[in-house]
């Protein structure tokens, strides 16, 4: 599974490159269903809402990421921000 994992993220990074939030989200909701208690696509599905503007959707997916690792100060770094 993990190399599913990684597999989706490396995907990921391309399509984030390129704007492509949309098709990133899902992504990161595939990545999710193989691992739902991993922070980084959590966090990351988070990032992309927020580039596409929706606020309260990424403050809720950030707040789920830092849950499962409370400890994230990337997380906690970029929910300060949107607040």
């Amino acid at each position: 599974m993990k190399i599913q994992t990684l597999q989706s993220r490396e995907g990921i990074i391309e399509e984030r490159g390129l704007g492509r939030y949309e098709e990133s989200i899902r992504s990161y909701d595939k990545a999710l269903v193989v691992d739902p208690k991993d922070a980084i696509p959590m966090f990351s599905k988070g990032t992309a809402f927020a580039k596409l503007g929706s606020y309260e959707e990424a403050i809720k997916l950030l707040d789920k990421a830092l849950k499962i690792d409370p400890d994230n100060l990337i997380s906690l770094n970029f929910k300060a921000k949107l607040n």
